[in-house]
């Protein structure tokens, strides 16, 4: 909750810097509605039967002035709209109804796993440098993901960088209602191109498993969200304030750094973190362009996130949603609309620019 155009903190004669500033800390962390479980396993249905944002039937939303009221196509469809798919910013979501899918008979895994092969490579020419020969293996799986996604795999991977361990990818990919013996064949050709580049200078381990329990028990495998795509671009769901690309990419990449916990690092030192990540994920999401049919995450720093988030046209409508439901600026999220015109500052206080 926030002090804002309505102005929820009384103001006293002289004013002072804080009258636009929040009553007490702003809180570091953030409410969700599913588990980090949830999460995790969400992209196994969404690859076949779209996002979760297009599965929300009606919602139960808790409004700035207190008011409980029912959001749906049919009435409330602003904030409807912008609930499935803006983020917080606008009501408290209650409750739900959402379309329930018949489970499937079988769904087979794979798990691979790619490290540093210790002894010299055999094959001519290849590059079997420790910082190189990982990354070009994770390249490899990387430009296979169009190829695996039209062939109905769902992709949970990820490429560890300057871990205690050594240089490693590692992913595990679903194939909802298909064989062992399909999913092996649909990634035939990504292990040849593997063995054609890295020769043995990776070591790879591939395992598969066909999964005939319920799919909520065989989702406690899944490690990283990493993509999506697949039937997700055929929901064109006008009621969904999604942002256009997922409609149309294969896949999401995620990029993070660890920051030491705590007192271990300066405001100084934590910024520079963060502005590593930002500004080269960032330009290399604007390099890629139209070339790359991949969602780039663009994190709240990002001075350009309203369009990174939100995109098109959607940005305009989230914004008016949120001053006819929120005029007060009662609700705040630090990727919504409208957040650049706060700023968090180093006592957590959330002040209004200017």
């Amino acid at each position: 909750m926030k002090s804002g155009r309505c102005g929820h903190i009384k103001v006293f004669k002289p004013p002072s810097p804080l009258d636009c500033c929040s009553l007490g800390p702003n809180p570091r962390s953030e409410v969700n509605a599913t588990t980090t479980d949830h999460v995790r396993a969400a992209p196994k249905p969404a690859r076949n039967l779209g996002l979760g944002a297009d599965q929300t039937l009606e919602a139960d939303a808790l409004l700035a002035d207190g008011k409980v009221v029912t959001a749906s196509v049919c009435e409330n469809a602003d904030p409807y709209r912008s609930l499935g798919g803006a983020g917080p910013g606008y009501g408290i979501t209650l409750s739900a109804t959402v379309k329930a899918r018949p489970n499937v008979n079988v769904v087979a895994a794979q798990r691979l796993s790619l490290s540093l092969q210790p002894r010299a490579s055999s094959s001519p020419g290849a590059n079997t440098s420790s910082s190189s020969t990982p990354l070009n293996a994770w390249a490899t799986v990387h430009e296979a993901l169009l190829d695996l996604n039209d062939a109905g795999f769902t992709s949970v991977g990820s490429f560890v960088v300057g871990a205690v361990g050594p240089r490693s990818y590692m992913h595990k990919i679903w194939a909802i209602g298909k064989s062992i013996v399909k999913a092996r064949a649909a990634f035939g050709p990504t292990r040849a191109t593997l063995f054609t580049r890295l020769g043995d200078t990776v070591a790879v381990s591939e395992s598969y498993a066909s999964c005939r329990e319920k799919q909520e028990q065989a989702a406690v495998v899944v490690m990283l969200l990493s993509a999506c795509g697949g039937r997700v671009r055929d929901g064109r769901n006008p009621n969904a304030g999604l942002h256009p690309a997922w409609r149309t990419s294969s896949f999401l990449t995620l990029v993070g750094k660890g920051v030491p916990p705590g007192n271990a690092i300066s405001s100084s030192g934590r910024r520079e973190v963060m502005d590593d990540v930002t500004y080269p994920v960032g330009g290399a999401a604007d390099e890629a362009g139209a070339r790359d049919r991949g969602v780039h995450e663009r994190g709240r720093n990002d001075p350009d996130y309203v369009e990174a988030f939100y995109g098109g046209p959607d940005p305009e409508r989230h914004l008016a949603a949120e001053r006819k439901y929120d005029p007060c600026d009662v609700f705040y999220c630090p990727r919504c609309v409208e957040a650049e015109e706060w700023v968090e500052r180093p006592d957590a206080l959330l002040c209004r620019r200017g």
